[in-house]
């Protein structure tokens, strides 16, 4: 039997930020301002209330009880935030989501591809790990370009830098990529409770969507927002390299180049050394060796803006 209700409001946005209701964290602002006058707040109105129609309102089902079967069905708001860049129309979203707890120990890298996996169908911006979203006629062909491991407040993080393009379009232009993304999913110590008691991991997503010729010049907001957060009173988000990050080759395009390559870098972890919430901050960075690889995949350094 599917189970149908409407999640609570996700939280209002004042003077001082955002605080999540249902989960309790935080992003703050800084003199009233999450990234600066070019990025404008989209997912709420001008009394700081959260939209609720049309793309800010999301129906998924999900498997909670983990019989292999989907068997709760819930309306939630699309976004924590969601920001639209006045001059380019590249997006930067942050939404929090339930998912079956089958998926609790699965390694956040086999799950980021599950997640662009899904986004080849429907609005990439809704997609979901281990559910269902209502799909869009649109189909999208993904391909992850670059990736790695972080953290986030001292939780286990991921990235990856993924070029979208629309399959109809590739079939007369094999080059054409539509947009590229610069994605963090993060596991978060929150619970989502559902029907029968059953208590569901949470994960977040932070994502940034732009056409690739303006993709490099805004992509720093993505490290801006997340240094913004707090989690359990804890904020810094650092990348590093592990043994499962691989070097794909890039994509060809007329206008970008890939995610630039350099030695690999260890960075302190942030629950030692937060990074400094000011936008901008710098990340500490430290020269260290590959790591080793029965395959001798290189390893992909965390882009610049991360």
């Amino acid at each position: 039997m599917l189970l149908s209700g409407c999640s609570p409001s996700r939280g209002t946005v004042t003077p001082a930020g955002y605080h999540q209701t249902l989960y309790g964290f935080e992003v703050r602002s800084e003199g009233g301002s999450f990234l600066g006058p070019d990025w404008l707040l989209d997912s709420h109105d001008k009394l700081g209330a959260p939209k609720r129609e049309g793309i800010y309102k999301t129906q998924f089902n999900i498997d909670a009880d983990n019989d292999g079967s989907y068997s709760h069905r819930e309306e939630q708001l699309t976004y924590d935030l969601r920001f639209r860049h006045r001059y380019t129309n590249a997006i930067l979203w942050l939404t929090t989501f339930p998912v079956s707890s089958r998926l609790a120990e699965t390694k956040l890298s086999v799950e980021m591809r599950e997640l662009v996996d899904n986004m080849a169908g429907g609005r990439f911006e809704t997609a979901k790990i281990g559910q269902t979203t209502t799909v869009e006629d649109t189909r999208f062909a993904t391909r992850i370009i670059s990736e790695g491991p972080a953290t986030l407040a001292g939780h286990d993080a991921y990235w990856a830098t993924v070029d979208v393009a629309n399959v109809d379009q590739l079939k007369l232009d094999a080059s054409h990529r539509q947009q590229r993304m610069r994605l963090v999913l993060v596991r978060t110590p929150f619970k989502h409770r559902v029907r029968f008691m059953v208590d569901l991991p949470v994960y977040m997503v932070v994502g940034y969507a732009s056409a690739p010729s303006e993709f490099d010049a805004e992509a720093p907001a993505v490290k801006h927002l997340l240094d913004l957060l707090v989690i359990q009173g804890k904020q810094g988000f650092v990348s590093a390299p592990a043994h499962e990050v691989r070097a794909a080759a890039p994509v060809p395009s007329a206008t970008t180049s890939a995610d630039p390559s350099a030695t690999a870098t260890q960075v302190p972890s942030a629950t030692t050394t937060p990074i400094p919430s000011a936008v901008g901050a710098p990340v500490p960075l430290a020269t260290t060796s590959p790591v080793p690889s029965a395959t001798a995949r290189p390893v992909v350094p965390a882009p610049s803006g991360l």
